[in-house]
């Protein structure tokens, strides 16, 4: 009988259910069982998720434009929550451009991946992100904007402490699905996104970037982009890209130049 007398499962808030798929023969049940095995493989080889009860289906040419958007998104959340210098309470993603007109709720997602991943020691993904940040008192807020901005399309993301503390970046996919950071705290530059990256928080002195540069030099790591902004109040922001790890004590030294304010290793997936 459906829905069964018992209804208590179903009246449960983390209950999903879905009618009888009406299999009644042994061959549709084996073609049932067939067809949900494959996609859960589909799931975990490659992330695409069909027929979810709990996540928007994403026809075929949708999975593709979106494809280096997730993939930034990701990046993106990844990359602040190992700079922030808050314990958010709120994480803000905006979307300008061209990403104004398409489906932004699996890229928020991403987005919410690459943060609580650094945050948390338990299985974060696609599906249950939004849950994970509700668990744990975090608003998330989507916004959109028409205005024109100097990228085609461009990601905004927001760490906001329960003190207004704001930790800020901007990302951006140009040319061939390469993709860049483009803002750090309101500070432009553009650097590519790559496994492994630094940023430096410095005085607007001479001679930091140079000093920098030898340390990396003398630990055999080599600079692949390094991309220099300045910001406000006589400081500098410096980000980044090496081929390699970047040691504790490289970055011990890294810190005891006078100049710098902070200096932060960043991995990214």
């Amino acid at each position: 009988e459906e829905p069964p007398r018992n209804r208590r499962l179903l009246e449960h808030p983390r209950v999903l259910a879905t009618p009888h798929v009406g299999a009644s023969t042994v061959e549709a049940q084996e073609q049932v069982g067939l067809e949900i095995a494959l996609q859960v493989k589909e799931y975990l080889q490659s992330g695409v998720i069909r027929n979810a009860v709990n996540f928007p289906a994403l026809p075929p040419e949708e999975r593709q434009r979106l494809a280096p958007f997730l993939e930034l998104g990701e990046k993106l959340g990844a990359f602040i929550a190992q700079i922030a210098r808050v314990r958010p309470s709120e994480i803000g993603i905006r979307y300008y451009g061209e990403l104004n007109h398409v489906n932004v709720y699996p890229i928020s997602n991403a987005i919410l991946c690459g943060v609580l991943r650094q945050m948390l020691d338990e299985e974060v993904n696609l599906i249950n992100a939004r849950t994970k940040a509700e668990e744990r008192d975090i608003e998330v807020i989507e916004t959109r904007s028409s205005r024109a901005r100097s990228y085609a399309n461009l990601i905004s993301v927001q760490l906001r402490d329960a003190q207004g503390h704001v930790d800020w970046i901007e990302g951006a996919v140009l040319h061939h699905g390469n993709l860049r950071l483009v803002s750090i705290d309101g500070v432009s530059l553009e650097i590519p996104l790559a496994p492994h990256m630094v940023l430096v928080r410095n005085e607007d002195v001479p001679g930091v970037i140079g000093r920098i540069g030898t340390i990396l030099g003398e630990a055999r790591v080599n600079i692949g982009n390094f991309a220099l902004a300045r910001g406000a109040e006589a400081m500098a922001i410096g980000v980044l890209t090496v081929d390699s790890p970047v040691s504790d004590d490289v970055l011990a030294e890294i810190r005891r130049i006078p100049a710098i304010r902070d200096v932060r290793v960043i991995l990214l997936p």
